[in-house]
């Protein structure tokens, strides 16, 4: 977190413990891909695979470029990847996906309405990255009213989110 900063909302599980966290939703990231890419380029049957195929991967704060950390629930797996595509971005990310550009791993519940309608492609449908979403706070932020009630906010906002039970641990 940075000075000056009442709460992070941050994306997965690799907290800093020096702070106070609330967890306001469940969420996992999943692979996938237009349809389209996946004609041109071949399907994924297994994480080995995804070493020839181009990647879309988001720049993010704590995780090494290159590299993919996913689980089937059972046994942890680092994927290391190939691509010529990366942003900070995953709106940008998601667009390159739609462009038929690679495979991206995604928050589900950012992509789940390009699934429905065909879109995208779950790949590899039993890996995937926890990534629940907390806020994170300061001792001193947690005593503040204020505070508490935009924390509880965020909460409810999150709870009222339909996150399919599909993509919930």
């Amino acid at each position: 977190m940075q000075s000056g900063t009442d709460v992070d909302i941050q994306v997965g599980d690799n907290l800093n413990h020096s702070y106070i966290a609330r967890k306001l939703a469940v969420n996992r990231r999943i692979l996938c891909a237009s349809p389209e890419y996946l004609a041109r380029a071949g399907a994924v049957n297994s994480l080995d695979e995804l070493i020839d195929h181009s990647c879309l991967i988001i720049n993010e704060k704590n995780n090494s470029f290159g590299n993919w950390a996913l689980t089937d629930g059972e046994q942890q797996v680092l994927c290391r990847l190939n691509s010529h595509y990366s942003s900070n971005s995953g709106k940008v990310i998601l667009n390159w996906a739609l462009k038929s550009h690679g495979i991206a791993l995604r928050s589900a519940w950012d992509v789940t309405p390009y699934l429905s309608t065909g879109e995208l492609v779950h790949v590899l449908p039993q890996w995937y990255q926890q990534a629940n979403i907390w806020a994170v706070y300061t001792q001193r932020t947690s005593e503040s009213p204020r505070m508490k009630v935009f924390i509880d906010f965020l909460a409810e906002y999150f709870a009222d989110k339909s996150l399919s039970q599909e993509w919930q641990a």
